[in-house]
Formats: structure tokens, sequence, C-alpha cells
């Protein structure tokens, strides 16, 4: 039985909205805002602007280590991403906006979590 959620969150953003792309390329900078990541890397990158590139990330949840792969829908700096990820018992469509209101940035999460 698959059970479907949707989540929706906005979050003020603690980097510039000319800086927040950065954030999603360097996992460094990831692991300072997404709870749990242990590692992230680019599996295949099929062109210049990441469409379409997969990865392969390593969070830890509840005191357990959780490993999914993705990809990368839609990348329209500065301000859209859409990424799918998935395993064997879940799928989940993120969609991220960024958004600036004159000098505060904020991102805006929509997603849809389905558990197998």
């Amino acid at each position: 039985m698959t059970k479907s959620f949707d989540i929706i969150l906005t979050q003020p953003a603690r980097a510039s909205y000319s800086n927040i792309f950065r954030c999603f390329e360097d996992v460094e900078l990831m692991k300072q805002w997404v709870d749990g990541l242990v590692d992230f890397h680019i599996i295949q990158s099929s062109d210049i602007n990441q469409t379409k590139r997969r990865f392969h990330q390593i969070s830890k949840f509840c005191g357990r280590k959780v490993e999914y792969k993705g990809k990368v829908e839609l990348w329209n700096p500065p301000s859209q991403i859409t990424l799918f990820v998935e395993d064997l018992n879940f799928t989940f469509e993120m969609y991220f906006q960024i958004l600036s209101d004159n000098d505060r940035t904020r991102i805006e999460f929509k997603g849809n979590l389905q558990c197998h």
C-alpha cells in the first residue's frame, strides 16, 4: 500500500539570493543546511546547467544511515530547482523556489513523498 504526503514549507535563507545556488552545488555548504547529510556526489551529469544530472546521497535519520539516488529535473538559477529522489521504500519529488523581497531571501519548498 502506497501512502502519499504533500509537504509545503517556507524558510528564511541565511545566504543572499545571488548565492543560494552555491549551497546546492557545494557539499560542505549543503551540510550546513541539510540536517543529517553525510555525503553527496554526482553520478552522472548530462549538460552544462545541471539538469538531468544524477546524484547519490547518504544521510543519517534517527541514528541510521540512509542512502538514495536522485535526479535533477529542473535547474533554473537563481530561482528554481526540482529534484526527484528514490530508494526501495519511497519516492520524493521536491520543488525549491528561491524568492527575494528587498534584502530578505527565503526558500519555498514543496514536495510529494510517496512511501511504498
